[in-house]
């Protein structure tokens, strides 16, 4: 016998095109379904997979959305606005639909609290969490506050927060994900992390030491290799262990030219234990990258380069950057 499909299998593979992105051929496959009479009408829930499909495809979203009033459909929908950059928009379809029968819910106003947050419109967010008579944010509505700050109004709000809960919610590991994000432009001090660690008194997830040494390689901090350690030795995962070489390598390579001797000599102690356990030719560039800022001009610097140098061309990975970083540090 021919294999008949079923729904469910439909919805497998709305499925699979929602998770790609690939709009026209979710709306082609949903089409068939509303014209195939030996199936079982599309569900709601089979809609949703089409509308994640359409993405950030706003005019498609609501045009396959009309007449469909389900929760699921209206999170979607509000969530898409917030991806397109529409919170208003959102904001004006949460007010419309308070003011039918069912209200909305919690996710609802949580949706238009993450797309104004996407917009960094701190106002807008706090407002929505004051209208606490509708609904009742919990510690994921406050993580969006916390994203939509700079980066040290969020630190603030942050160390407030696990002084005095806020409406009887806790910040939690998310919190400290949530700060960390805000200093994707900034500059993070290894202190200002131990400060939050300190704050919630638990364990650090691998997600959150995985942000956290992102930030600190960025710091200013002359400290900052020393620090990372510090905290890799801590808390890190194993399985991270070619990321934390990496983004410490990277950080090694931007330490500021005024850090004392000693510093300077501590950071190349690590970033020589480092680089020894490397196979990747981006890191081993940015130790030789390091190498400018932490030896001064000398035989040493220049059997460093050497070795390096050998052992790059030794493993086939000698390219143009290559090349440029180590004319910049050997000598003539």
């Amino acid at each position: 016998a021919a294999f008949q499909p079923t729904l469910e299998d439909y919805e497998c593979m709305l499925h699979v095109y929602a998770t790609h992105g690939a709009a026209k051929d979710a709306q082609l496959v949903y089409q068939r379904l509303q014209d195939q009479v030996s199936l079982p009408d599309p569900t709601d829930e089979t809609l949703v997979y089409v509308l994640k499909a359409c993405k950030q495809d706003i005019a498609k979203i609501l045009e396959l959305a009309e007449g469909h009033a389900s929760r699921a459909v209206r999170h979607l929908l509000l969530k898409s606005y917030g991806q397109a950059g529409l919170a208003e928009k959102a904001l004006e379809y949460l007010d419309a639909w308070a003011e039918e029968e069912s209200p909305p819910d919690d996710t609802a106003f949580l949706q238009v609290c993450r797309a104004y947050s996407r917009q960094e419109d701190v106002q807008a967010v706090q407002s929505l969490l004051q209208r606490t008579d509708e609904w009742t944010p919990d510690t994921e509505a406050y993580n969006t506050w916390l994203s939509a700050m700079k980066a040290n109004d969020a630190l603030q709000h942050f160390n407030e927060w696990s002084q005095e809960p806020r409406n009887g919610c806790q910040p939690n590991d998310d919190s400290v994900r949530a700060v960390l994000h805000t200093y994707r432009r900034d500059y993070v001090q290894a202190h200002q992390i131990k400060q939050m660690a300190r704050a919630l008194q638990l364990t650090p997830s691998r997600a959150t030491i995985r942000m956290a040494l992102s930030a600190m390689s960025r710091s200013r901090d002359p400290h900052k290799v020393v620090h990372m350690q510090q905290v890799w030795q801590q808390d890190g995962d194993p399985e991270d262990l070619d990321y934390y070489h990496a983004v410490l390598l990277n950080a090694a390579a931007y330490i500021p030219k005024k850090a004392s001797p000693q510093v300077k000599h501590e950071t190349f102690v690590i970033a020589v234990e480092a680089v020894r356990q490397v196979t990747k030719v981006g890191p081993k560039i940015n130790f030789l990258r390091a190498c400018r800022t932490l030896l001064p001009p000398s035989d040493k610097r220049d059997a460093v380069f050497g070795a390096i140098f050998r052992d790059i061309c030794r493993e086939g990975l000698c390219n143009e950057r290559v090349w440029r970083e180590f004319s910049r540090g050997a000598s003539e």
